[in-house]
Parts: C-alpha cells; structure tokens; sequence
C-alpha cells in the first residue's frame, strides 16, 4: 500500500480549566485565531529534529516500515529535509526521502492553520464543550466550502472534515488537534492527531507540532497504515547551527 496526500491551501458559559469559566466560543476563537496569526507572521526560519515512523499493516499485522530521520527545516515558507539514517542505517549525503508506505507531504503546522488563521474561520461551523484542564471547541467544514482542497494520490477533493481541537488556557494556543477527512476517495478512513508544544525559537515563544500522526484505513478494512513525525530541539535557522540524531 503506497498512499501520497500533499495539503495546499487554498451563550452560554461552559466549565474549563479547573473549575475557571471559558471564555464565550466567539471571543475563544478570537483570541486563539489572532495568536494563530500573529506566529505565522513572526515565525523565523527554523530547523528540528525529525523522525518518521511510516508503517503498513495488514489485518492488524505489520507488513512494511520505513524510519527516517532527517533534519526537517522551514526556510521561506519551504520544507526541507536533510536525510541523515534510514532504517537506523547513516544515509549518504544528499539522500532523499525513500519510497514510505504512506507519505504525508506539506503538512507541518498547515492543518491548524487552515482551522484557526483568521481568514479560515468562516469556512467551519464551530461548538464548544467543557473538558477539566483545556478549552475544547469542536469544528466542522460548511458543505459550501471550497478554500480548502485535498490532493489524494492526484484526486482533488473539497475538504469536508470534521475535529476537535484541545487550547490550552494559559496561552490560548492549540495544544491537541484532531481532523477526520470524510471526503477522501477510495480511503475509508483519514484521521489526524498534532500534538503542539511551545518551543523557543531565536528569541520569541512559538505553539508547533512536537508530533504528528496519520491514520488511515483502506476501502478494504484489513489495509490500514499510520504515519508518524516526530519533532524535537527545534532552533531558529542559522548557518552555524548543526543538528544531529539522537540515538
């Protein structure tokens, strides 16, 4: 199984943080989505740590796996990676990304972004719900949407989705995010988990993806497959900044 996705862009007052009132969903969108913004504009160029674990399973049994470790980067808007092991083997210098079971391009901090930027919340029907510990809103895609588009192994699709993302009260960051693709082809089933951390870049605070996870289930219900990044000692990009993986 060989699966590809690349992401392009196109009241009442509930119980939250131990016992502390949430803010109304309106003013809770606000302020997460003006903090969304404000670290897409003052984000410098960074590079972290980076290892995937894309794995495919058959009836529940593992059938082919791929371990990439890399130096992932953001320059300009870009990613890039620089391939340092594969398979726990050291890679030549200029490697490129092998062939994985299921591959997940473009997508670092996209999907929150696509939720909360400003200029996105338009396209979602928004709720909220009470959770000890964090503010939980619950989104889903308008019917009438068509900013976003899914590219499924070369099948364009109007995003329909639907999730549940988990801020953190303190900082009105997202903290956990969850997306279900219902409008995904062939597939059955598309589900993604980020988990968001704050890391210290130059000299700001920046919410990015410490983990990210796909999930995905085939028409045939025995062919499943997960792709798993994860990130760790992200710095601001500088010419003499050397990362290296941690065995």
């Amino acid at each position: 199984m060989h699966v590809w996705i690349a992401v392009t862009l196109l009241t009442f007052m509930l119980q939250g943080a131990a016992g502390t009132p949430a803010p109304q969903l309106a003013d809770l969108l606000g302020s997460v989505s003006k903090n969304v913004k404000e670290s897409q504009a003052s984000l410098p160029d960074f590079l972290c740590n980076e290892r995937v674990t894309s794995t495919a399973y058959r009836s529940g049994k593992m059938r082919d796996q791929k371990i990439v470790e890399s130096i992932f980067s953001i320059e300009k808007s870009n990613e890039h990676r620089e391939i340092l092991a594969i398979d726990g083997k050291s890679a030549k210098k200029g490697a490129r990304m092998p062939g994985l079971p299921v591959n997940i391009t473009g997508s670092f901090n996209y999907m929150i972004n696509a939720a909360f930027s400003p200029e996105m919340l338009q396209w979602y029907d928004f709720t909220q719900s009470p959770e000890e510990g964090r503010f939980v809103v619950h989104y889903e895609t308008k019917k009438e949407q068509k900013k976003m588009i899914w590219n499924i192994n070369g099948d364009l699709k109007p995003a329909h989705d639907t999730g549940k993302a988990w801020i953190d009260p303190a900082a009105m960051q997202v903290a956990r995010f969850e997306r279900n693709l219902l409008n995904i082809g062939r597939m059955s089933v598309w589900k993604i988990t980020i988990e968001q951390s704050p890391f210290t870049i130059g000299d700001g605070q920046f919410w990015l993806p410490k983990s990210f996870l796909t999930e995905i289930t085939e028409r045939d219900p025995r062919d499943t497959g997960t792709f798993l990044a994860e990130y760790t000692n992200c710095k601001k990009f500088t010419t003499e900044i050397q990362i290296r993986v941690e065995h």
